[in-house]
C-alpha cells in the first residue's frame, strides 16, 4: 500500500478540483464529498467515489452515490471480508 500520501490528500490524478477528498488509497482509489448534492433518480448524490485505470485507455472510473447508494456498496463488499 502506498503510505507516502495522507489519506485525505487530493491524488494527483484527481481532475475534480471541486470535492472534498474523504480518502485516498495506494493512489487508484478515492472517496469523497461533491460540493452540492447533485439530483439523481428522485435522490441527491453527495458523494463520489473514483478509480484510477479501471476503465480502458486509462480512464478514471467516477461514480456519484448518496447514502443508500454507499449502504448497498457496504453490503456487496462486506462479503469479500467473511
Amino acid at each position: 500500500m502506498n503510505v507516502t500520501r495522507k489519506i485525505n490528500e487530493r491524488p494527483k490524478w484527481c481532475s475534480h478540483k471541486d470535492c472534498i477528498v474523504f480518502r485516498c488509497f495506494q493512489d487508484v482509489m478515492c472517496s469523497g464529498k461533491l460540493p452540492e448534492p447533485k439530483e439523481h433518480d428522485k435522490d441527491f448524490n453527495t458523494h463520489r467515489f473514483c478509480l484510477k485505470n479501471a476503465l480502458p485507455n486509462n480512464e478514471i472510473f467516477d461514480l456519484q452515490i448518496n447514502k443508500s447508494d454507499a449502504y448497498f456498496f457496504k453490503l456487496l463488499f462486506e462479503v469479500v471480508n467473511e
